[in-house]
């Protein structure tokens, strides 16, 4: 894939190059990334093969007026790095893409709680109605077994409930994530 890419630097994952391969990011000279290197722009390693992190470097050339960019929109020339990069970079872009592929599948997060809210408060009640649905039928029964039958088929009555009212719910979410693709 050749062109131009936007890289997102703001996450906490810091990709850490040589000081040519950050000169084309930033498209800047070779001496340009030593001299600002000397005036403390972050850099970890040795003196003799120091590595730079990108999204500091960004940081720091834009705090300290070396650049104007916008380091969370930062777009590069993906031809001119070094493979390696690039392949950093395509897997980059694919974890976005998985992510928002999940966002989509899955609906926003205040959705998602609502809808946990939903189902546990639809088992919390459908638990809690078992004793009325059941008290007089085993207050009749004498057999210890037939009371444990029959409580034991309340339960799993309600938990076959439960397990349609998820499939209710989740039915609800690929409804809403296929009208959020269209």
């Amino acid at each position: 894939m050749a062109g131009k890419v936007t890289i997102d630097l703001s996450d906490d994952n810091d990709l850490l190059v040589s000081s040519s391969v950050l000169a084309k990011i930033l498209k800047v000279s070779r001496q340009r990334i030593s001299l600002w290197a000397k005036d403390g722009m972050p850099l970890t390693g040795n003196k003799k093969r120091p590595t730079y992190p990108v999204r500091g470097c960004i940081e720091w050339a834009i705090a300290n007026g070396k650049l104007d960019i916008d380091f969370k929109a930062n777009e590069i020339d993906r031809e001119r790095l070094p493979p390696d990069l690039r392949d950093k970079l395509a897997s980059a872009e694919l974890k976005e893409e998985k992510l928002k592929v999940m966002r989509a599948e899955y609906g926003p997060i205040k959705e998602m709680e609502r809808i946990a809210y939903r189902i546990g408060d639809f088992v919390k009640n459908g638990m809690l109605a078992i004793p009325g649905r059941i008290s007089s039928i085993v207050a009749k029964e004498t057999d210890q077994h037939k009371c444990e039958t029959i409580m034991r088929n309340e339960i799993v009555s309600v938990m076959q409930d439960m397990a349609d009212q998820i499939d209710n719910v989740a039915g609800e979410m690929e409804e809403a994530a296929y009208r959020e693709a269209k």
